[in-house]
């Protein structure tokens, strides 16, 4: 099948970089453009002492005819209703009565100067300015109505196009580098923004254990790279997680078929020790001390195979829990009973209680009940005579932790990590005595309380004391 060849790409295309140096300046350009743009139209619309002289004698032409028309019209009204807000300040001048009407922002006293105002009024039309307004545009015409001058009209602007100017450059420089930030945020990172925040979506699912979780990997650049990269670990890791599942699986399969195989040559060894034991030949001391360690052996076999038994079809998820609600004040006092025995004997005293909110749970009582009896009986195993073991539950946020605390020897900082996996054995004198578990004790507490959403962890002071806590959520059952 032939395949299309690779569509070709430009440098900008290709690389994070030089895609962000091209879309910054073309922003910069844009903004420069923007600016030149604006001082060009300002600048064409700045007043100067042509439009100025145009606007005015404009307006006294205007005023020429309407007094033609009407000689007793009131000027100050006409003013102010036609020009409300004029191009520049109006200053308007009655030969009759030599009355001054001001219209616009401009107010006599802005002029530093109050004879200024003195000097146009006696000179409507001055051919020399007054030195305070020689700065700034100033234009004056008459009011000729018939042929006789009856007024003159004044326009004058005091802030210059240099100043009108500056003060709106700066607002919109302001305003543009505002807007061209926000403008090239969003386009040079704003797809990069998203193309990341796709990538950690990735690896979350994957962190989550979703494994068909993969990143956008369309472009050519960095990111694309990067992209390529994580899916191609996502996919090593997928299969690397699916062959872990298929020899977990497998592993769980043969340990449970041979401890369930075990099982019949075992029950065989035992009937035959059995037959062996009625037999006379038993009465030798020596073959009876033989068929006593035959008979101690066999059924720690039977214990270990059990327990092996107990961890694959927990593991599997193949038991299924029996929930209901549990009295702990009741599930304690079972494990103490059953060790009190045991306990007195090795010289150690247990002692149980029970916090306030702590007195029920939802679970499968017989699996509790185990998880308690093996942490129970590690504990009393390893302390030695005098000692104490308790057994309590407490309340912590929503959460009941039972705990199992001995006063024994302690674990090893170096050993706590894996006390809870298979066959995992501390040093046996830790023990005080030849007596040493199968090693699957702890393996099967875990999976319990792991059954039952909880977990468990284990603390300790060597040479002080030990504690196993299951920490379990509270449920109510409905």
């Amino acid at each position: 099948m032939a395949t299309s060849s690779p569509r070709r790409s430009f440098i900008w295309q290709r690389s994070l970089y030089w895609r962000s140096v091209l879309g910054l300046s073309i922003c910069i350009a844009a903004v420069l453009a923007v600016q030149v743009g604006a001082v060009v139209v300002w600048l064409r619309s700045a007043p100067d002492q042509t439009r100025l002289s145009a606007f005015t004698h404009g307006v006294a032409a205007e005023l020429g005819d309407a007094l033609t028309r009407q000689p007793s019209l009131d000027v100050e009204a006409y003013i102010k209703a036609h020009y409300p807000d004029p191009y520049a300040t109006l200053y308007i001048i009655t030969a009759a009565d030599r009355k001054v009407i001001l219209q616009g922002p401009l107010k006599p006293s802005d002029l530093s100067v109050q004879g200024a105002l003195e000097f146009w009024t006696a000179n409507p039309h001055p051919d020399v300015l007054p030195e305070s307004w020689t700065t700034a545009p100033y234009q004056t015409a008459p009011i000729v109505v018939q042929g006789r001058i009856v007024g003159g009209v004044g326009g004058i602007i005091i802030d210059s196009w240099r100043q009108l100017i500056g003060w709106k450059m700066a607002l919109l420089s302001g305003a543009l580098l505002l807007f061209a930030t926000g403008l090239g945020n969003y386009l040079v990172f704003g797809t990069m923004r998203q193309r990341l925040e796709n990538i950690e979506r990735a690896t979350s699912g994957i962190g989550a254990g979703d494994f068909a979780s993969r990143a956008d990997e369309s472009g050519a650049d960095e990111l694309s790279a990067v992209a390529r990269a994580f899916n191609r670990m996502a996919a090593d890791l997928a299969a690397r997680d699916e062959q872990l599942k298929i020899s977990d699986r497998t592993r769980r399969l043969l340990l449970a078929d041979v401890s369930h195989e075990l099982m019949t040559p075992l029950t065989a060894v035992r009937a035959y020790r059995e037959v062996l034991s009625m037999h006379r030949v038993a009465r030798d001391p020596e073959v009876a001390h033989s068929l006593g360690v035959i008979g101690d052996e066999t059924h720690r076999l039977e214990r270990i195979i059990g327990d092996l038994l107990d961890l694959a079809r927990l593991e599997a998820g193949g038991d299924v829990l029996r929930r209901e609600d549990v009295s702990v004040e009741y599930l304690i006092g079972r494990v103490a009973a059953r060790h009190e025995p045991t306990a007195r004997m090795r010289g150690v005293t247990v002692s149980t209680y029970v916090a306030p909110g702590a007195e029920l749970l939802y679970g499968d009582t017989l699996r509790l009940e185990q998880a308690l009896q093996n942490l129970a009986a590690n504990a009393i195993r390893h302390t030695p005579s005098g000692g104490n073991v308790i057994v309590c539950a407490e309340l912590r946020d929503d959460t009941v932790v039972l705990s199992v605390r001995d006063s024994g020897n302690g674990i090893p900082a170096e050993h706590l990590p894996f006390v809870f996996d298979r066959f995992y054995k501390v040093d046996p004198s830790r023990s005080g005595d030849r007596i040493a578990g199968s090693g699957l004790g702890l393996s099967i507490v875990k999976a319990i309380v792991e059954r039952h959403g909880g977990s468990v962890s284990a603390s300790s002071i060597p040479g002080v004391s030990t504690e196993f806590a299951i920490h379990l959520p509270v449920t109510i059952a409905a």
